[in-house]
């Protein structure tokens, strides 16, 4: 990244939100904030709120190994919740997430890295993650994971059509194959603004950028999500292909909000300027 593009970055985090995300944290932390009340109070602090059927927290399995996976929309926001709502079971959970937001020392025993460097160090990076991950399925943990590697994107560069993930990855059906273990999908009901749709298609670095400024949008607000009924392994009896099985997860995941992923078009592939090559 060149020195102009970080400036660039720094200029639009301190316009967009960054300073007031540090400052909740940092109350957090002056208040004597722990690492066992972290997920509910920054959702406290930070004035989100929840709809959703909290009987359906009963889906999650409260011990053995379980794959959560999730349809990604807003970004770190997702994250948080998805944390809080799995700690409400159990606590031996773990999430894969982008390696520049693991930065709250409270979180880190439940994030594995997943790196977008487009380097060979973020490929090791990610590979190591993917044997941690299996490991901890295999000592019977919870792994939690947002299979489209990224947040959801409008696939019109004008931002006017519906914000939907990428194609969900091929690795999810591996480790759902080698653990063969339930899956609880959970889906998260709408996007980030229109402005944020149109810059991924210009840069991946803005986008990154302007982040902040989306979690910052989704304070004081309500988000609607459902958590689907345990699906267990033997419902994926036939699907080998690991492709044809992570497209059969994430259509499970996205109907549960009414939404066919079998209709062409509606999971396409990110925009060019998100698609990393890597360096070597």
């Amino acid at each position: 990244m060149s020195a102009a593009q970080r400036l660039l970055i720094k200029t639009v985090e301190l316009v967009t939100g960054q300073k007031k995300l540090k400052a909740v944290y940092d109350r957090f932390r002056a208040d004597g904030g722990t690492a066992e009340n972290f997920w509910s109070d920054m959702l406290r602090r930070t004035g989100i709120s929840l709809d959703f059927d909290r009987r359906a927290l009963a889906n999650i399995p409260a011990e053995g190994p379980l794959l959560v996976v999730a349809n990604h929309p807003f970004g770190l926001v997702d994250g948080l919740i998805l944390c809080w709502l799995i700690s409400q079971v159990r606590p031996d959970f773990q999430l894969l997430i982008n390696s520049v937001l693991i930065q709250a020392p409270e979180t880190r025993e439940h994030f594995l890295p997943i790196s977008f460097a487009g380097t060979r160090e973020a490929q090791a990076t990610n590979v190591q993650t993917r044997i941690e991950a299996r490991k901890h399925l295999e000592n019977g943990g919870a792994v939690l994971v947002f299979p489209a590697g990224g947040i959801s994107t409008s696939p019109d560069r004008w931002g006017a059509r519906p914000a939907m993930d990428a194609p969900w990855q091929a690795f999810i059906a591996q480790m759902l194959q080698r653990a063969r273990c339930p899956v609880v999908p959970v889906y998260f009901q709408g996007q980030n603004g229109r402005l944020f749709h149109i810059i991924s298609h210009i840069s991946a670095t803005l986008r990154l950028a302007l982040m902040a400024r989306e979690i910052r949008r989704r304070f004081n607000s309500r988000i609607n999500l459902k958590i689907g009924a345990p699906i267990p392994f033997s419902a994926f009896d036939g699907i080998s292909h690991r492709n044809a099985l992570s497209a059969e997860l994430c259509r499970r995941t996205y109907a549960l909000g009414g939404i066919d992923t079998t209709i062409p078009g509606t999971i396409v592939d990110w925009p060019a300027a998100l698609q990393v090559k890597v360096k070597r």
